[in-house]
């Protein structure tokens, strides 16, 4: 899809605008458990299908304007995921009244990296409204969130792999950015999933002395599924006797998980490094695991580290249990997470 093609159809869809609002309103009305007045939300759809027509015809994409565009769905009420894939559809039917078959074949992969970044905005804006709702909620909007999603992935999985006809290098490049944003998109609906499971625990802890050991088996068993899937290897090394921790098991258990997980996500056909030691310190005895990813710029973790969902959760469960974590850049190609849980000192109570 050239410059010339995406101007012609600027200007083809650029009439159809208020139609797309027609169509638009009817979906958001249908979708809102409240009536919505036509006169004052009509307009504000034509604005957004205007918006939407603009950014969908700029070559490259705007990316950052084309999530704002997904965020701003989020001003008509509780609108679900559901009906922004009715939105997308209703535009996607637009292209095929405006253009020809093949041009629309030729601008699959442009529609396709539109629509997922128009996803992940509000999916964004979304998950901010979340924070104090029910973990029955939570669970239905992940589902809800991961259907157009998986659509979205599994769809440019097939054209890349040429089911569809052959694409060109650029598609391909484009197509390959749809796909890994998907993959991010659908980690981080999986991590609030899990915070929010968590999140429900909180008010108990099950103190009791569990051998070291022990844990780390357990993280190795359930980490290797996933860890396979990059497919990324895991190496577990202890140092000494590790000895018993009065703890709760599954909290310290999810909380090594965790930012193996996080840094699973950034790094392909590599290596992961679980270092285990017990240390007697100034501020008392401590068992303190080395998490490091291999093959992986600091700079990419160092950039998240106060706004990864997975991240932060740890960091409050780690502290529940009286310990601590930091981040170690351990040089261009590997980055760290540094856990350390008291041996001496039982866990505090949990925030009520």
């Amino acid at each position: 899809m050239n410059p010339a093609e995406l101007a012609q159809l600027e200007e083809a869809l650029g009439a159809r605008c208020e139609a797309l609002a027609d169509l638009w309103y009817v979906v958001i009305t249908e979708a809102s458990p409240v009536p919505l007045d036509k006169p004052e939300v009509k307009p504000r759809l034509q604005t957004l299908a205007e918006q939407s027509v603009t950014q969908l015809c700029q070559l490259p994409l705007d990316c950052g304007a084309v999530r704002s565009l997904g965020a701003q769905w989020m001003e008509f009420g509780d609108v679900q995921p559901a009906a922004i894939v009715s939105i997308l559809e209703i535009l996607a039917q637009q292209i095929g009244q405006s253009f020809s078959g093949d041009q629309t074949i030729a601008l699959q992969p442009h529609f396709i990296r539109f629509a997922s970044e128009l996803i992940l905005g509000f999916t964004n804006a979304k998950s901010a409204e979340v924070k104090d709702v029910s973990i029955s909620a939570i669970r239905k909007m992940s589902h809800d969130l991961k259907t157009p999603i998986n659509a979205v992935t599994g769809f440019s999985k097939v054209i890349l792999k040429g089911i569809d006809g052959p694409i060109t290098d650029f598609q391909k490049e484009d197509l390959t950015s749809v796909y890994e944003a998907g993959q991010q998109l659908l980690n981080m609906i999986n991590d609030l999933a899990a915070v929010a499971k968590h999140d429900e625990a909180r008010k108990v802890l099950y103190v009791d002395d569990f051998d070291v050991a022990a844990l780390v088996g357990d993280v190795l068993t359930a980490a290797q599924p996933v860890l396979s899937q990059q497919p990324n290897t895991l190496e577990v090394h202890a140092t000494g006797m590790l000895g018993s921790l009065p703890l709760d098991f599954s909290k310290a258990r999810w909380v090594i998980l965790s930012l193996l997980f996080v840094l699973n996500r950034f790094i392909d056909h590599s290596i992961l490094r679980l270092f285990a030691t017990r240390k007697l310190q100034d501020s008392g005895e401590w068992v303190i695991f080395h998490i490091t990813g291999v093959g992986l710029d600091s700079e990419k973790i160092e950039s998240i580290l106060d706004k990864d969902v997975q991240i932060t959760s740890s960091i409050g469960f780690c502290q529940e249990l009286g310990g601590q974590v930091h981040f170690e850049s351990t040089g261009e190609d590997s980055a760290t997470f540094v856990v350390q849980f008291p041996v001496a000192a039982k866990a505090p109570p949990a925030q009520a």
